[in-house]
C-alpha cells in the first residue's frame, strides 16, 4: 500500500493542469529559445546590412533541403551511434543542433566571401535599409525555427511533436507558417532580382541613347 501511495504520490508531483512539468518546461524552453533568437537575429541583420542578409536567408534554405534529404540517413545513424530512440526527443536534439550550427556558419560565415568595400570607411546604411535588414534577420530567424520544428515533426512523430508543442502558440504558428514562409523568401528573392536586371537594362539603354560625343574637328 505504501509503494501504491508513493506511486501515486510521484505520478500526481510530474503533472500540472493534465500536461507533464517536465514537457511544460521543455515547451516554455522553447518558446523562449524560437522568441528570443528572433530577436537576435533580428538586431544582428540590421547591423549586417541587406546583402548579407540575403545570403543568409539562402544559406538557410540550402541547409534546409540538405537535412530533409539526409535525415532519414543521418537519424539512423545518431540512434545507431549513442544507442537513442529512434523516435525521441534527444535524436531530434541532435539533428536540430547539426542543421543550427551549419546553417548558422553557412548562413553568417559566408559573408567572407564577399568581396571588401574599396574605401576604408563605407558610408553607414540608411534606415530604410537597417529596416530591411532587420527584417530579413527576422525571416531567417523564423525559417530557421520552422525548419527545426519540422525535423521534430519528422523525427518525433506528427502526434508526439503535436503534443509536444501544443502549449506553445509561437512554436506552433511558425511550424504551421512554414511553407509560406519559403513561399515569401522566394518571391522576395524573385521580386529584387526582377527589379535589379531592369534597373540596370535601363540604366544601360539611358546611356546607349544618350548624348553621342562629337566628331573630332578637321
Amino acid at each position: 500500500m505504501v509503494g501504491d501511495v508513493a506511486a501515486n504520490h510521484s505520478t500526481s508531483c510530474f503533472t500540472n493542469r493534465g500536461m507533464p512539468v517536465e514537457k511544460e518546461g521543455f515547451t516554455m524552453l522553447l518558446t523562449v529559445a524560437i522568441a528570443l533568437g528572433m530577436v537576435v537575429l533580428a538586431a544582428v541583420g540590421a547591423l549586417r546590412g541587406v546583402q548579407r542578409g540575403v545570403l543568409a536567408l539562402i544559406a538557410t534554405m540550402v541547409t534546409g533541403m540538405l537535412v530533409t534529404l539526409w535525415l532519414p540517413v543521418w537519424s539512423a545513424w545518431v540512434s545507431a551511434t549513442f544507442n537513442l530512440e529512434l523516435p525521441g526527443l534527444p535524436n531530434w536534439l541532435f539533428t536540430g543542433g547539426a542543421f543550427l550550427g551549419l546553417a548558422l556558419l553557412l548562413g553568417y560565415g559566408s559573408s567572407v566571401l564577399l568581396p571588401q568595400p574599396i574605401t576604408a570607411t563605407p558610408p553607414p546604411p540608411t534606415l530604410a535599409e537597417r529596416s530591411i535588414s532587420a527584417l530579413l534577420g527576422l525571416l531567417n530567424a523564423a525559417l530557421l525555427s520552422g525548419y527545426a520544428l519540422f525535423f521534430a515533426a519528422e523525427i518525433m512523430g506528427e502526434r508526439r511533436f503535436t503534443d509536444l508543442v501544443a502549449s506553445s502558440p509561437l512554436a506552433s504558428l511558425i511550424y504551421s507558417w512554414l511553407p509560406w514562409f519559403l513561399l515569401v523568401s522566394v518571391a522576395g528573392f524573385s521580386v529584387l532580382i526582377v527589379v535589379r536586371l531592369a534597373m540596370r537594362a535601363l540604366a544601360n539603354r539611358a546611356q546607349a541613347l544618350g548624348p553621342q560625343p562629337l566628331p573630332p574637328a578637321k
